[in-house]
């Protein structure tokens, strides 16, 4: 049972609603509260604090407050307020009873011996008596006294009444009674009853009193005495009646009854005493005139008051009656009505009055008359339909004006500074309905708005909307604040609140200060010899600002830019989220941004979407081309070419002619496996033959631009790479003429390549011979394995840039290994300036993980430019490839070995890393994650003394290579560990396992990949992941094993796809082995919880170490 719900009807609504409104604003603090009791302080007037207590016991809520309100009126606002928030804050009233009564405590009430008295008489019409003080052993609620209509000056001025104000109809229809011990007198003499109706209108509790009578001598005139009498000698009353009347205003506790006037009989026992004094014929109103007027009841019939409006002109009149079926009376035909229910008529006559709470109503009318104009009939009559208690109305239809719910426009307006808090800001709310400003904390319900005659009503919903949206983004309500409706917040967050709002649509204002919101963009392109000129700016309310200007802005970190009247815009941030880093990759030129031609992809994402752009056709020729490039159709091998391209490979070479003919560079990033190599070898000689068709064709043919006979290409590969490009030189291309200039014996001033199509060198090579390299003019420069230049500001990076070549390519299957920035040194190579400078670039560089849009943008703008397909797309006829784990479980000393590792690291980590900071700790965590690596792989790893010491995974790899063996399987096993490699090649001995083995001192790397790939009982080949992982074709072996995990899977993937690829015939099967509950198992973990930029850009994964936390770090060290 809700507590609210028991004690509504007996507390006035006008104290509900303040107490409410209280209860709004956080004024109640509950102290302490149980299913019996609540305990609470409210904040009153003034900043006055009271006390509040609600005690709940059987069949009673005793109820007390501090406030002075209560003390004399009883049930007060701050009551109500802490009602209502006892509520909120989860108070059940599971100790309620539906019967309950309010009781003040402040008065002394009735205790369960008033019965007693009562049950001597059988009267029946005391029944009700009985049930009231049976169920009200104490006063039940309070009701206060309206304010004075009437002002009084002192004693013997003047006195002057008011002019009538109508609005005071809505601030004073609901008051309270209040209730009085009865008192007690007695006499037998002839008794008379008289009612107080000196006033027209009683709000409080029907007045009467008794007075003893006698005739005079001259029969004509009444002697009065003071009424008395005591309980002892009641029943000397001679009259059954009047013994009941006095008995009844005696009560149960009272034993006397003297000399006192205006006894106060609440509606109960008016109901009950005032028929029956009637009924002695002795009863009646005094003050009425100068003569008694006798009272006749008449039950029969029940009025009720009502109110209509009339109008006349340009005015109307509210006029008051009384109605009882279809008779009505005018108001100044009661001579008195009282609240406990009855009129009282000037003919005597008392009738029931069914009025409830709107005797402040009828006493309002009794004294005033009330004129308005229409329209302030029309705001009556709407807020007259909102009144809780109303008595019934009638008006003219014409004055009826429709309500409308709009939704207002909010405005935010930024004050100063608080002088007291640092750094807080002073703001308030408002809203704008039409013309009419509603401010937060306004009273305000309605609007009129004359012209349209329509009322706007305020739309509270979609305030509490709004305040929401305040507090998500870091505004609060200022607790100091005297009025409760003013708002805070932090001067560092104001860039985001206004850049909300004015997104929202708000309006938003500051002391002084208009903010404007960013409009559209407008943009011009126009060409140059090898660049394109791109003007643009963003409109704010009719002003253009440029891009260079937004640009600058954004540099020197500004939250908005100063407009020429004044005003501040809004950075754009939305767009220069979305745009910005495509616009700094161009260079800015005073009002214009200048992009090379090689970035046309990028002015055209930059022109996407915008409603406003001119182009030249120079740049609408070579972006249309751009955009269609995937629809360039596959080029066939010329006839020279030995062998035959599949499907995708000459479409390969339909890219690379693309590239070509409009002397862009690009990345060929097919999987590894798919003969990127060949398709290189293809685009070569192709253009081998193309030079001669042109110099045996004669003068008619047009001579080619891009290369002249005697100007070879260049090919950069890592050294294990050198003899696989010679080899397949000549398998494919036997008429391209080949040198190989890595080897010790070559020129290295000034060498004469005129003799050459095909110039074959290291990336130790170039380092080393560049200043002669980039005096000489090549065809084609092509880096394979080009992710070896990621880092730009390497020394190799550095060179291939400097090298001179016609057209550019780039051979990688994983050209992103860490972060984006790996994409800008392979394309700064490829098309320098295509992306911006390196410093532009930083951010996405350093990006854990790079933002989608970031993403998407760069892969469109560079979709030209890569050509990436994967086995699944194109090698449908390759065998299927499974992968799986097999996890090793470690025993006896291997496991000791390493709890002892990971204990000791657990502990000097700590250390390092509160001391130095995780950034500064970077090798200390290296060494520590690489030794757990290695006794997780074998404790010969960690001391040499314990190679003898089993590891688990050693065996396990053992068992399965003997069965491989057996089953005439080819098997490669790579291990970043070369001493591991050792370890395993001892064994492999032992048990009589041929074997092949290379790592990165293996000089003789072709012969001992061709002994493994034709020697049938040669069964495994031991290969360092290093040396190993890229340029080796060998797909006589269907299994491989990993030994141990590395952080890049990238490199895994390359290590699989040795033997996975163009050739395999075979279903390839692929095992990594992990120690359980290692920091294996843990690295597996980390890397599938990475975001891979492998989906974002381009194949490749995130970098673990470079970004790891410290959480990441307690996770692998657990």
């Amino acid at each position: 049972m809700k507590l609210s719900d028991i004690t509504r009807n007996q507390i006035d609504s006008s104290i509900r609603s303040r107490g409410k409104l209280y209860a709004d604003w956080n004024q109640a603090k509950i102290i302490s509260k149980n299913k019996n009791r609540i305990e609470a302080e409210v904040k009153g007037s003034y900043s006055n604090t009271y006390d509040v207590t609600i005690d709940i016991e059987p069949h009673k809520i005793f109820v007390f407050c501090s406030c002075p309100y209560f003390q004399s009126s009883g049930a007060c606002k701050h009551i109500w307020a802490t009602i209502v928030t006892a509520e909120k804050e989860g108070f059940s009233g599971e100790a309620i009873y539906p019967d309950s009564v309010l009781v003040e405590k402040n008065y002394e009430g009735y205790d369960e011996e008033e019965e007693d008295f009562l049950e001597e008489t059988e009267d029946p019409r005391f029944d009700k008596l009985k049930n009231y003080l049976s169920r009200n052993a104490a006063k039940p609620h309070s009701r206060t006294g309206r304010r004075d209509v009437y002002k009084y000056t002192k004693p013997g001025s003047s006195f002057q009444k008011p002019q009538p104000n109508w609005r005071t109809l809505f601030t004073d229809q609901n008051h309270h009674y209040s209730q009085n011990d009865l008192h007690r007198s007695s006499q037998e003499k002839q008794t008379f009853y008289e009612i107080e109706g000196a006033s027209k209108v009683g709000l409080n509790d029907l007045k009467i009193n008794v007075k003893s009578k006698k005739l005079k001598k001259d029969g004509q005139s009444w002697q009065s005495w003071n009424f008395e009498f005591s309980s002892e000698n009641i029943n000397k009353i001679r009259d059954e009646t009047d013994r009941k009347i006095i008995a009844m205003l005696m009560g149960p506790n009272s034993s006397y009854l003297y000399n006192h006037k205006n006894i106060h009989l609440n509606p109960v026992l008016t109901e009950l005493i005032l028929p029956l004094a009637i009924e002695t014929g002795r009863c009646y109103l005094s003050s009425y005139g100068k003569k008694e007027l006798f009272l006749k009841f008449d039950k029969s019939r029940k009025w009720e008051f009502s109110l209509s409006l009339e109008k006349s002109d340009n005015s109307c009149l509210l006029k008051p009656f009384f109605k009882c079926d279809s008779e009505s009376r005018k108001i100044s035909e009661a001579a008195h009505v009282n609240s406990t229910g009855y009129v009282f008529w000037n003919d005597g006559t008392v009738n029931p009055l069914d009025a409830h709470h709107l005797y402040s109503w009828i006493q309002n009318f009794s004294l005033n008359t009330y004129t308005l104009s229409l329209s302030e009939a029309r705001f009556f009559i709407h807020n007259f339909k909102d009144l809780e208690d109303r008595p019934p109305f009638n008006y003219p239809e014409e004055l009826h004006t429709p309500e409308v719910c709009i939704e207002p426009q909010p405005l935010f307006t930024i004050l100063d500074r608080d002088n007291w808090r640092r750094g807080i800001t002073f703001a308030k709310l408002g809203f704008y309905y039409k013309q009419h400003l509603f401010k937060l904390g306004d009273t305000t319900r309605v609007f009129y708005d004359q012209k349209e005659n329509v009322f706007y009503t305020t739309n509270r919903l979609f305030h509490d909307k709004c305040l929401d949206l305040l507090y998500e983004i870091g505004v609060t309500e200022d607790t100091w604040s005297v009025d409760g409706h003013t708002l805070i917040f932090r001067e560092k967050q104001l860039q985001n609140i206004v850049t909300t709002l004015l997104k929202k649509g708000w309006n938003v204002e500051g002391e002084g200060l208009k903010f404007k919101k960013p409009g559209d963009f407008s943009f011009s392109v126009n060409s140059g010899i090898d660049w394109f000129e791109v003007e643009g700016a963003c409109e704010y309310d009719g002003e253009m600002v440029s891009i260079p200007e937004i640009l600058d802005a954004l540099k020197k970190k500004k939250e908005f830019i100063k407009l020429s009247d004044g005003s501040l815009g809004l950075m754009p941030s939305e767009w220069l989220e979305k745009y910005g880093r495509i616009v700094s990759m161009g260079t800015t030129e005073d009002e214009s941004i200048r992009f090379k031609k090689s970035q046309t992809l990028l002015i055209d994402l930059l022109l996407a979407d915008q409603p406003l752009i001119s182009c030249d056709k120079v740049f609408k020729s070579i972006r249309d081309s751009l955009r269609n490039f995937s629809g360039i159709t596959p080029v066939q091998e010329c006839g020279n070419f030995t062998g035959e391209l599949r499907n995708y490979q000459r479409e390969g070479l339909g890219w690379l002619s693309f590239l070509q003919q409009f002397g862009f560079g690009g990345c060929l990033a097919d999987d590894m496996g798919l003969g990127k190599t060949i398709q290189v070898l293809s685009i070569l000689e192709k253009q081998r033959i193309n030079v001669l068709e042109q110099q045996n064709d004669g003068k008619g043919k047009k001579k080619i631009k891009k290369k002249s006979p005697g100007v070879p290409s260049l090919v950069v590969a890592p050294r294990s790479l050198i003899y696989n490009w010679y080899n397949e030189a000549s398998k494919f291309t036997p008429d391209l003429k080949v040198l190989d200039h890595s080897n010790s014996q070559r020129i290295t001033v000034e060498p004469d390549f005129s003799e050459f199509d095909l110039i074959l060198v290291t990336y130790g090579t170039l380092r080393r011979d560049i200043e002669a390299l980039c005096k000489t003019r090549f065809n084609y420069v092509i880096l394979d394995e080009a992710q070896a230049i990621k880092n730009a500001n390497t020394a190799t990076a550095k060179a291939v840039r400097l090298l001179n070549g016609v057209n550019r390519l780039a051979l990688s299957g994983t050209p992103v290994e860490n972060h984006l920035s790996d994409l800008w040194s392979i394309f700064e190579f490829l098309n320098p300036g295509i992306l911006g400078s390196a410093s532009v670039f930083k951010g996405a560089s350093k990006s854990k993980s790079p933002d989608e849009n970031e993403c998407q943008l760069l892969r469109k703008a560079l979709r030209p430019f890569i050509l990436r397909r994967s086995k699944s797309q194109v090698a449908v006829d390759l065998p299927e490839k499974t992968e799986k784990l097999i996890l090793c479980q470690m025993e006896g000393a291997q496991k000791k070995i390493y709890d002892q590792l990971k204990q000791y690291y657990q502990a000097s980590l700590i250390k390092t890393i509160s001391k130095s900071g995780l950034n500064r700790s970077k090798i200390q965590i290296l060494e520590a994650l690489l030794r757990l690596r290695q006794a997780a792989c074998h404790p010969g790893l960690i001391d040499k003394n314990n190679t003898r010491i089993e590891s688990s995974k050693l065996e396990t790899l053992l068992a399965q290579l003997q069965e491989l063996k057996e089953g005439g399987h080819k098997s490669l096993v790579f291990s970043q560990f070369t001493s591991m490699l050792a370890i395993i090649r001892n064994k492999l001995t032992e048990h009589d396992i041929r074997h092949e083995y290379l790592d990165g001192s293996t000089s003789k790397r072709q012969s001992v990949i061709e002994r493994f790939q034709d020697a049938p009982d040669c069964s495994t080949f031991l290969i360092s992941l290093k040396a190993g992982g890229v340029g080796l074709n060998l797909t006589s072996a269907d299994y491989v094993f990993i030994f141990d995990p590395w952080w890049n899977p990238a490199a895994e993937m390359q290590a699989i796809d040795r033997t996975h690829r163009i050739g395999q015939t075979k279903p390839v099967f692929a095992y990594k082995l992990i120690c359980k509950d290692t920091v294996e198992e843990k690295i597996l973990q980390l890397q599938k919880s990475k975001q891979f930029l492998a989906e974002s850009v381009i194949s490749t994964d995130e970098s673990v170490l470079s970004s790891i936390t410290s959480e990441e770090l307690q996770m692998l060290l657990s």
